[in-house]
């Protein structure tokens, strides 16, 4: 599980676009917060979220602290340079 602000920021980004859209059904700005909707979600994916916890954040309207990011594949763990607290960078190893 990672807390990141960027993540919480981005949470709360999709959230406000879809009760934007809740106003505009029907309406000639649909179209547009659509578009919007889609790119919150697709900053969401560039952080590895989960396709299930976007739709759970959707379907619950709650911001999570943390999220869980899960392996693209399965294997046994040689390394692990990530405890529990750490503060991480981008970019930098967590295990191998």
């Amino acid at each position: 599980a990672l807390y990141s602000p960027e993540l919480v920021s981005a949470q709360h980004e999709l959230l406000a676009v879809l009760r934007g859209r809740a106003g505009l059904e029907g309406g000639s700005g649909f179209e547009g917060i659509q578009d919007l909707i889609e790119a919150a979600r697709e900053r969401l994916r560039s952080w590895d979220i989960a396709e299930a916890d976007i739709r759970a954040l959707e379907q619950t309207g709650r911001v999570q602290r943390t999220l869980t990011l899960y392996a693209p594949g399965s294997g046994i763990v040689t390394s692990r340079m990530a405890t529990l607290g750490m503060r991480v960078m981008s970019g930098a190893p967590l295990f191998e």
